[in-house]
């Protein structure tokens, strides 16, 4: 109860827009990476977050060994996407970076921190492709003494998991994912300039336009002669 106040008091003066920033690399498609559930199932991390129904995805680099900023974090993310208007569902995805971490210790995990069913908790065993997958992301972990430092940032992909947004704070307001919420979904709207590109791409288009093209020419002749 204390811890929860706590949170409420240090996100009251929070800036919703300041906690919320643009990708580094606006629609940047992550590495792929082979990930383990808490059922040990090996699957792909795209193909997680991407699974049926489409909806935007908060991606939370974290450990289970962590005692500083992870469970605030988690805390802090529960309580934020608890309190979205209904119909706007993220897919969180807490990833760890610690390739020590095992299925039990996802679930030690899920359970002390009361972590929410439909949350999906993975890890991967290869540091080089955690590192792999985290650098583009301008991410980075510095493991002293068996703890990790590392930044307190939550990832923001659309529907097709493309990195729209950052979150960075350890504590997250609703307004926040609200605003994050409505970036994923419209990042896989093609913009006027991309639907122009690949009308651009059809040559069966160029005919169509060309054949307007002299439709309109000899509209143009025709009337010109009746009016001479």
């Amino acid at each position: 109860m204390i811890s929860a106040l706590l949170l409420l008091f240090s996100v009251a003066g929070t800036d919703a827009r300041a906690e919320l920033i643009p990708a580094l690399k606006p629609g940047l498609e992550p590495r792929e990476i082979r990930i383990y559930d808490e059922k040990d199932e090996e699957r792909s991390l795209a193909e997680v977050a991407t699974s049926k129904p489409a909806m935007p995805i908060l991606l939370l680099p974290a450990y289970t060994r962590c005692r500083a900023s992870c469970p605030i974090m988690v805390k802090s993310l529960k309580m934020a996407v608890a309190a979205m208007p209904s119909g706007e569902a993220f897919r969180v995805i807490l990833f760890s970076f610690d390739s020590k971490d095992t299925r039990s210790d996802l679930a030690r995990f899920r359970q002390h921190e009361q972590i929410p069913n439909d949350w999906q908790l993975v890890r991967s065993t290869s540091e080089s492709e955690i590192a792999g997958f985290l650098d583009p992301f301008g991410y980075n972990t510095l493991s002293a003494n068996g703890e990790f430092n590392h930044p307190s940032e939550v990832f923001v992909f659309s529907p097709r998991f493309k990195w729209v947004d950052s979150l960075i704070s350890d504590v997250y307001l609703p307004e926040s994912l609200q605003l994050a919420h409505a970036h994923a979904f419209s990042a896989d709207e093609p913009s006027l300039k991309d639907q122009a590109r690949e009308l651009s791409r059809r040559p069966e288009n160029w005919l169509i336009l060309g054949a307007i093209g002299l439709v309109l020419s000899i509209g143009a002749i025709a009337t010109a002669f009746i009016r001479g």
